[in-house]
């Protein structure tokens, strides 16, 4: 251990780095504020955000940070050169998963109590587009091409697949009971998504737009997934 960093929040649901390492952000639910800790110095800066900040999003090009603020009901903006809030984005009923476009043009936020996606529009900052997924989406995962958006719905048990270019639902899969987080493999071509009421991960071909297979008995509720380099 290197050092102990004291961010004075409580309930830290989520860390990001800046693409060049120097800050590392950190939402902070109970407080509705965000940390950004200096990674050189450790020094601590907090930013008041909303009620209940939970996710965190870098944009492409490190400019901006955004946060879902669950309790909120809305999408914080974070310069990352001055690290100010610089707008408050109303979206739906506790939001939580997000994700941008590899093009940085659109932010995809997953609302659970609505069972909808909002889309951000980078440029103006204002929703453009909502989209109506399953029951409780929890995360959502853009394709490293920018074309398609995933969103994993815990109490649905699917994943619904957005077309960016139209921005609508193409295909909604059954996947399982509890389906809250999920990965994209190395290469780009299979769905990961546990499924943490069945003790189950779901394999979705993202070509076919199908369910593969259904690994079986990968331990008591499944709940976050990664790939190794």
């Amino acid at each position: 251990m290197i050092t102990n960093v004291l961010i004075g929040g409580h309930q830290a649901k989520d860390i990001l780095f800046t693409l060049d390492g120097r800050f590392a952000y950190v939402a902070n639910y109970n407080q509705g504020t965000v940390n950004v800790i200096n990674t050189a110095t450790y020094q601590v800066q907090t930013i008041p955000t909303a009620a209940g900040s939970r996710r965190l999003a870098i944009s492409p090009t490190g400019d901006r940070v955004f946060v879902t603020n669950f309790l909120g009901n809305s999408v914080s903006v974070i310069d990352t050169q001055t690290q100010q809030v610089i707008a408050t984005i109303p979206v739906g009923v506790k939001p939580r998963g997000i994700a941008i476009t590899p093009s940085g043009d659109a932010i995809y936020v997953g609302n659970m109590r609505d069972g909808t996606v909002s889309i951000i529009d980078s440029s103006t900052l204002t929703v453009i587009d909502t989209v109506t997924v399953g029951s409780a989406p929890w995360q959502v995962i853009i394709t490293e091409d920018g074309t398609l958006a995933f969103v994993s719905s815990s109490v649905a048990g699917t994943v619904s697949v957005i077309d960016t270019a139209t921005r609508e639902v193409i295909k909604t899969l059954v996947t399982g009971d509890g389906s809250f987080f999920s990965a994209i493999n190395p290469d780009g071509t299979k769905f990961y998504v546990s499924n943490s009421n069945e003790t189950t991960v779901s394999v979705i071909d993202i070509p076919s737009l199908t369910v593969l297979r259904t690994i079986p008995d990968v331990g008591d509720y499944p709940f976050d997934l990664t790939f190794g380099p």
